[in-house]
Formats: structure tokens, sequence, C-alpha cells
């Protein structure tokens, strides 16, 4: 029995075996969605469950992509040894019944499964050396697309060109990087225990964007920096938001960049990621460099004694001060006797006033 249910799981669950390979080749219809739920497939419904599947496939939104190089499965671990004990039977019967009780599964939230289309993010973000000119190449692409005969529009870039150029750029960072959390909170339902985000209470905002969230709803704080919004910290784009920082406020430090970047971004494990960066970074090295100390010369041989060139005699005229009075009500004093000590220093004399 355990030799079937592992045998069973690698089957079905390992990305690269060449089973699931078949199963979305033969299927038709490969949908991008994480939805979850709680239901358990039993082997004497497997004819109920295959009609049933079938509707829930079709009624899913989703899309038919022509390519894809992995498939990304998350399964409960509550239910994990029902339902790869379920699909193998299910395999023994008809094996055309897998890919229905999958549908299912996924339909009920037991199965998560995510394609990963084989496309990159943008082309462009490779041959782009800044934050600063990304954003101002996707910002003309903007201006670009919302041309209009009518309205031409000339000059220099806008801020909400900028702006919307930045939301596309993350928009689409977020895609790739945070599928399943998009899908899964796009459709009301509760996050995987395996997904790391969970902390961080993540929300989808009115512009489609996931952001971070907390206890500052009542802040008067600016919504960018009371929700900043996720950036994985993978990818290219993360490191010119970190490069972008230091250049803009002096090179500071890693612990006030990450508090700038943070007023407007998150990026997952952003400690290490920012230490790593600006360890690459030479200004931020040169402005952070430890002085060397002054070498100070060597004590003198004979030891040096204090009152020794005081110049203290008799009638030397002093000023004396007392600590319950101010400076100006000092009064003067006469030396009158001296006391010299058994080193002939004097440290102590008599004073009239």
């Amino acid at each position: 029995m355990t030799g079937m249910f592992w045998l069973s799981y690698n089957v079905l669950f390992v990305t690269r075996h060449g089973y699931v390979h078949y199963i979305s080749c033969t299927s038709g219809v490969m949908f991008l969605c994480s939805i979850i739920g709680m239901v358990i497939i039993s082997a004497s419904d497997s004819n109920t469950a295959a009609d049933g599947a079938k509707e829930a496939v079709m009624s899913l939104p989703g899309m038919i992509p022509q390519y894809y190089n992995g498939l990304k499965v998350i399964l409960r671990k509550d239910c994990k040894k029902s339902v790869c004990l379920t699909l193998w039977k299910l395999y023994k019967n008809d094996r055309s019944l897998i890919f229905c009780a999958l549908g299912v599964l996924m339909n009920y939230g037991i199965l998560i499964a995510t394609l990963v289309q084989n496309n990159e993010i943008l082309p462009i973000i490779d041959k782009c050396s800044s934050f600063l000119k990304l954003q101002g190449v996707l910002a003309w692409c903007v201006r670009f697309k919302k041309k209009n005969p009518l309205q031409i529009t000339t000059g220099n870039l806008t801020v909400a060109e900028l702006s919307t150029a930045l939301l596309c750029l993350v928009r689409k960072v977020q895609s790739v990087y945070f599928t399943t959390e998009i899908w899964c909170i796009e459709r009301g339902q509760q996050l995987p225990d395996s997904i790391n985000l969970l902390t961080l209470s993540p929300f989808l905002d009115e512009r489609k964007i996931l952001c971070v969230g907390g206890r500052l709803r009542h802040s008067n704080l600016p919504a960018e920096q009371k929700d900043p919004m996720l950036i994985n910290n993978n990818h290219l784009i993360c490191d010119f938001i970190v490069k972008h920082y230091p250049f803009s406020y002096l090179h500071t430090g890693a612990k006030a960049t990450l508090t700038n970047i943070r007023t407007k971004f998150w990026i997952v494990n952003g400690r290490s990621k920012v230490k790593r960066v600006i360890k690459q970074c030479i200004k931020c090295l040169k402005v952070s460099a430890k002085g060397k100390n002054q070498m100070v010369a060597d004590l003198p041989s004979a030891r040096s004694h204090s009152f020794r060139n005081c110049n203290l005699s008799i009638e030397a005229v002093l000023v004396k001060g007392e600590d319950n009075s101010k400076l100006l009500n000092w009064n003067l004093a006469k030396i009158v006797e001296v006391h010299p000590g058994t080193d002939d220093v004097t440290r102590v004399v008599t004073l009239k006033t």
C-alpha cells in the first residue's frame, strides 16, 4: 500500500513527469487558476466525478496557452494520503478519469495547480541599465498605446504616464511570481499554508496590484506607504529598485535604504536583498568606509608632574571661585604663604581676601 501511495504521488504530482505532459496535451484545455475549498472524491463515485469535473472545467475562466514549461502543484497536507490513494484507484480502473478527477480537486480547492508559461516577463528589462530608464521606456510605450488622433500628447512624459508605466510593470511581475496568491485572493479564498506571504496579509487593491496589508488603515500616511506593493526578490526589477534608492538618497546605508524602499515597495526578504546589492555598490562602500586612526607619539621616559610649572609665588593675586556664587561675584585673593610638598611641588597655598 505504501508503494502504491508513493507511486501515485510521483506519477501525478511530479512536474516534469511524462504523464503530466500526457494529461495536459490530451485534455485540450489548460487553465491558469487556483481555487481553494474542501471535498474528497471516493473511487465509487468516479463516474459522477467525471461528469461534474467536465462541467467544472468548462465553467472555469481561463485560457488555452500554446506552450508551457512546468506545472506547479500544491496539495493540502490534511488530505494528501486520501487523495493519492483515490487517484491511484482511478488510475487502475480508467486512466481517462484522472484528468476529470484532477479538475474536480482543483475546483474544490484540494489541489492547486498553476501552469507556468514559457515566456519572459518583459524582454526590454534586460536591455535597460537602471530603474528610471526602464520606467521611462515603458511610459513612452504607454503613451503610444493610448495615442488618440483627436488629442495628440506632445512634450515630456507626465507623472501620470510614469505612474501608469510603473503599475503595468509591477502588475506583470506579480502575475508571474505570485500567480497562486492572486488567483486565491480574486476568488475570496484562503491562501494555502505553504505560501510564505501569509504573515503579510496580502490583498488586491482597485488597481489589481498585490499589496501588503496591516493595521495602518486609519493612518494619515499616503496609500502607497500604508500598503506597499509586493515585489519578488529574484527578478532583475528588484535589483533596479534597490540600486535606484541609494542613488536618490545619497548612499545612506542598508537600513535607511530599506526604510525608503518600503515607503512604496515591499521586497520579499528585503533586508538580505538590500545588503547584498549595497555590498556591490562602490559609492556605498566609500561612504560607509571606516577611517584609519592616527598613530600617537610615544610617551616621554620621565613622568610629568602636575603643578610643577604653575608659577605660584607669594604676593600673587588670584580669583577665588566658589561653587555657590556666580562668576561675577567671585572675590580677588592674594597668596600669603606657599606650602610645597616633599617633592618640591606646590599644591596648597594660604590666601587672604
